[in-house]
């Protein structure tokens, strides 16, 4: 299944890029759970061809309120570390890439938005916000500025997190949020 791409703010092709580091560890203890209900394999968030669109959920569960804030609810993936010389002075671009929706598993109606953080150990280098999500999954494309590229110093100590405020239209409704594939290409 392909998966239209939208940069935050347009659309933004798919490059080829020099290098993609893709996640390789969870961070902390989410109680988020793939499809096979393990909250431990970050391959399967990895970009790779054999993805599905729920490898990690944050759970189901009745809103407490019409507009429940979920921003604590996040979770967030090391990347695996670079490879060839220091990108710092080389890098022209970098994007952060994540695929994500929101879902309503008993029907009713709700919304949610997003925030993605790349993140070097604890430092946040760059945060998007305002993310609009919908219920299909759609690939979401953030080019960093030059200055949040030259901000990073250890490439080997990079993370994604990500996490969403949702709502629900009645209280009781029930909303995930789901994260799928993500990346960060170098150029």
């Amino acid at each position: 299944m392909t998966h239209p791409i939208q940069m935050i703010g347009g659309l933004l092709p798919e490059p080829v890029a020099a290098q993609v580091m893709v996640p390789d560890q969870v961070i902390g203890s989410p109680v988020w759970e793939d499809d096979a209900g393990s909250t431990t394999d970050a391959a399967l968030i990895a970009a790779v061809s054999t993805q599905t669109d729920s490898d990690w959920i944050l759970p189901s569960v009745p809103g407490l309120s019409v507009c429940a804030t979920t921003e604590n609810d996040g979770i967030e993936f090391g990347l695996e570390n670079r490879t060839g010389d220091d990108p710092n002075g080389l890098v022209d671009t970098v994007v952060v890439r994540c695929n994500m929706r929101y879902d309503l598993p008993i029907g009713g109606g709700g919304t949610a938005t997003a925030r993605m953080r790349l993140r070097e150990g604890t430092t946040t280098r760059a945060t998007r916000s305002g993310i609009t999500l919908t219920t299909g999954f759609v690939q979401y494309s953030d080019p960093l500025t030059k200055a949040e590229i030259d901000a990073i110093s250890d490439w080997d100590n990079l993370r994604i997190f990500v996490d969403a405020d949702v709502c629900v239209d009645t209280i009781g409704d029930e909303i995930s949020f789901e994260v799928s594939r993500m990346q960060l290409d170098i150029n």
